[in-house]
């Protein structure tokens, strides 16, 4: 306690931050988009492998989780709604992103279209049930 007093930065007791992982997954694909001459969908693929990467990565960098003592089940490391929901936008985004190479394009703007809306909905929903 007295630390963050002094520092004025709460600590994170760790716990490692993976937010990184998104824009850095949006730099690289768009790196590699360019190189390759498909910059756009090069950014969807990135930003989608950013997903997962955030989401199994803050998985995997967490600490594992204690013994339990003798006579109980053991305590699994577990992933939590919000992981998961990362985890499927991540697969998206990157589907769109191949799609867009391999799939007619007259089908994917309807999709992603579908998709950002349901998404937005998704959103507001979890955020008004919080309050």
């Amino acid at each position: 306690m007295a630390n963050e007093e002094q520092s004025g930065h709460p600590r994170r007791h760790g716990r490692r931050g993976t937010g990184f992982f998104i824009p850095a997954g949006l730099f690289i694909g768009l790196g590699i988009g360019l190189v390759l001459g498909n910059p756009g969908v090069g950014v969807l693929i990135g930003l989608g492998a950013g997903f997962l990467a955030s989401a199994l990565g803050g998985f995997f960098m967490e600490a594992p989780p204690e013994e339990a003592p003798e006579g109980e089940p053991s305590r699994y490391r577990t992933m939590d709604a919000s992981r998961w929901i990362m985890v499927l936008i991540g697969i998206f985004i990157i589907l769109i992103g191949v799609g867009l190479i391999y799939a007619p394009l007259i089908i994917w703007p309807y999709i992603i279209a579908g998709f950002l809306v349901i998404l937005g909905i998704w959103f507001i929903i979890r955020g008004m049930s919080r309050n």
